[in-house]
């Protein structure tokens, strides 16, 4: 399979994953109250964040083991990754399972305690799935893996419902998810190639995978914990109930954040290369042209989603959400910033060092603004701390390629068509808010986005013949990936 249709499958594929999360959101803001709410989430985060930690460095060293063949059997090195992610799991869950008291105990919620017992046990199958995920990517086993992912979202949600339910139990919750997790392993191990698993130990492969796999993954290590210090910090400072709305509003609009994705996915490989060649010019261009496509695919419907947040959430989540519609509101203004990839030029210019200690001071900027502003404005105050944290780490970011380039940054913004998208945006979307409050109903929201969006889209096709071209070629980049 080549690039474009393992670009068009893994968006689509996440793309049904985000519509299945969509579609379960409401009804799990609904049939829980604020603490049981409260549970289930801090339990996901706990298990989720600390198996992304101890895993992240070692999954992605094993695309450069694997990439190493000459050095290498590839069979050694995924039966080794194989044997690390089970060595591991089982740290793991002796650290959560007698670590459940006090982790309850720093989050002031002593419901997480036996729930979290439950849940520490996905550890194993959690860790050996994404070893085995991250393998089937690297053989283009695309379709394989999303599947799996598929069935898996689509079970994890009937359980949950089968347990709230017919069972009003948040226990039975996570002994469903249990059940689930290692079923999954199941079929991944059936329908991963046997040849593959019949490698051996390897004391070089092991050692290459302890020493280096963590300190190249530190850095991702890192991202994580930026994106979710504010979550965890909620968690400890501030009650369950707190932590249910903010969780509940701190929620990116996934198919906004898929097309950065996608973007991203198509052109860090192109940049590597060009950057190879010394070729600065075409990086700016395809810089460029990648922002602007970025600007126009995302800007409208933000704009949109934005001004029209507290019909579509009260709706969505319901009155009982109310006071998460300003989390949602803050937390996805981050989107205007994320219309690039701030990292992958410095990736290709070997400066991961540099990423690195960027990531570590936002990372201490992030503790500190988020003690202060959750101290002093509570739930809206994490998410302010999130998004100057994101800022400071961009504009750093930023800087450091353009003075890697030795050009102005500048060069990759089309200003005026940023700035044309954005007013044009505002002023149809304002128009559509003033129509809607005439009649305050929900079903006018999709005519009157549908409206919105061949406006804004028309009015910009007529005004710039730049524009006109950016538009005409994303169009065709969405169309079967050509």
């Amino acid at each position: 399979m080549n690039r474009s249709k393992s670009v068009i499958l893994l968006t689509l594929g996440r793309g049904v994953n985000a519509l299945v999360n969509i579609l379960f959101l409401p009804y799990m803001a609904r049939a829980l109250d604020y603490a049981e709410y409260a549970t289930y989430g801090q339990v996901l985060l706990i298990v989720e964040l600390a198996v992304i930690l101890i895993s992240v460095s070692s999954n992605q060293y094993l695309y450069v083991l694997l990439s190493n063949s000459k050095d290498y059997n590839k069979k050694d090195v995924i039966f080794n990754s194989v044997l690390l992610s089970i060595g591991l799991s089982f740290i793991l869950v002796v650290f959560l399972f007698f670590g459940t008291s006090y982790i309850s105990t720093g989050f002031d919620n002593k419901e997480i305690e036996g729930n979290l017992l439950i849940y520490s046990f996905c550890a194993l199958p959690m860790l050996l799935s994404s070893t085995f995920n991250y393998v089937l990517f690297f053989f283009n086993r695309v379709k394989h893996a999303l599947l799996i992912q598929l069935c898996f979202n689509i079970f994890k949600v009937m359980a949950i419902i089968c347990a709230v339910q017919f069972f009003n139990s948040l226990e039975l919750i996570f002994w469903f998810l249990l059940v689930i997790h290692f079923a999954v392993l199941v079929i991944y191990i059936k329908g991963f190639p046997v040849k593959f698993l019949s490698g051996k130990f390897n004391k070089p492969i092991m050692s290459q995978f302890l020493r280096y796999g963590y300190t190249l993954g530190m850095t991702m290590v890192l991202g994580t914990l930026i994106k979710r210090t504010d979550g965890l910090m909620v968690s400890v400072m501030l009650d369950p109930e707190d932590y249910a709305i903010y969780r509940m509003g701190a929620i990116e609009i996934p198919f906004l954040m898929m097309v950065f994705s996608s973007v991203i996915t198509i052109t860090l490989p192109t940049i590597t290369k060009l950057y190879k060649k010394n070729d600065l010019v075409e990086i700016i261009r395809l810089k460029r042209k990648a922002i602007s496509s970025s600007v126009l695919a995302i800007y409208p419907t933000l704009i949109f989603i934005l001004i029209f947040a507290y019909p579509i959430l009260t709706f969505y989540l319901g009155m009982k959400y109310y006071a998460s519609i300003i989390i949602f509101i803050l937390y996805n203004v981050v989107l205007f910033i994320r219309i690039n990839d701030y990292r992958d030029i410095l990736i290709a210019a070997s400066k991961t060092k540099l990423i690195f200690i960027f990531d570590l001071l936002v990372f201490s900027l992030n503790i500190i603004l988020n003690f202060v502003m959750i101290s002093t404005y509570g739930i809206e105050g994490a998410v302010v701390a999130s998004l100057i944290s994101f800022f400071v780490l961009s504009l750093l970011l930023l800087v450091a390629t353009t003075k890697t380039l030795e050009i102005s940054f500048l060069k990759f913004f089309n200003m005026r068509l940023m700035m044309l998208t954005t007013i044009l945006s505002v002023a149809i979307s304002a128009l559509n808010l003033w129509v809607y409050n005439i009649f305050e109903h929900v079903v006018l929201l999709p005519l009157l986005y549908a409206f919105f969006i061949l406006l804004v889209y028309f009015l910009l096709f007529k005004i710039d013949g730049q524009i006109r071209s950016i538009l005409i070629s994303l169009r065709n980049n969405l169309k079967f990936g050509k």
